[in-house]
């Protein structure tokens, strides 16, 4: 019995640091390449798109086999670690550079916008973040409802909360003339995204409790 304790232990906190793991770099990926906008026909996509909904369905598997706590920390940790990206880049990139640096102005123009994109996400990811991990729980593990459809009742306040106020915050300064398209054409793709993500969490989900029983 003992050993069974401390093997679902050990299983747990392997599962805890794969899926941190995941999430903080995904979430530092999703900053770095997020201004670099891509072109489908005439839709233009934000690329972060894709890898910034896996982390919240990363943070959907998250809340269903830890307590709220847990979830809030990796959350805040997430925010945490981006800063301290942004703050060191902001640093080098306003350091002297000798004059066989050509490319300081490219390299400058890549990452200053970052800082942008950081306010934004405080006010929209992290409190979307925040209230997906409540919201899924409390459809999870209160009302008993499927992984999936939590997932996706969840996310309904994420693509009206994020979506709306990251978008206009981070973009609207260096693409003013197509921030309502650009916004749209997110909503459209953070909502399929979501449901595709979420029919995949929902069987590393039903693994993770296997296991973990």
């Amino acid at each position: 019995m003992a050993y069974n304790r401390l093997e679902t232990r050990n299983r747990s906190e392997f599962y805890n640091i794969l899926f941190a793991s995941l999430f903080i770099c995904l979430s530092i990926t999703s900053h770095l390449i997020a201004y670099r906008l891509v072109s489908f026909g005439d839709y233009v996509i934000i690329p972060s798109t894709v890898t910034y909904m896996l982390c919240f369905s990363i943070v959907d598997i998250f809340s269903s086999f830890n307590a709220r706590k847990t979830v809030l920390l990796i959350i805040a940790l997430e925010a945490i670690t981006n800063l301290i990206m942004i703050l060191i880049t902001n640093i080098v990139i306003s350091m002297p550079y000798p004059d066989v640096f050509k490319e300081s102005m490219d390299y400058y123009n890549t990452f200053n916008p970052i800082s942008n994109l950081f306010v934004a996400n405080i006010f929209g990811s992290f409190v979307a973040f925040v209230l997906n991990s409540i919201i899924f729980s409390y459809f999870y593990r209160n009302k008993k409802l499927s992984f999936i459809t939590s997932s996706i009742l969840s996310f309904a306040v994420v693509v009206v909360v994020y979506t709306t106020i990251t978008d206009y915050l981070a973009f609207n300064e260096m693409y003013s003339d197509i921030i309502y398209s650009l916004t749209l054409t997110n909503m459209v793709t953070n909502s399929v995204l979501i449901i595709f993500y979420s029919l995949i969490s929902n069987q590393i989900v039903r693994y993770i409790n296997r296991k973990l029983i």
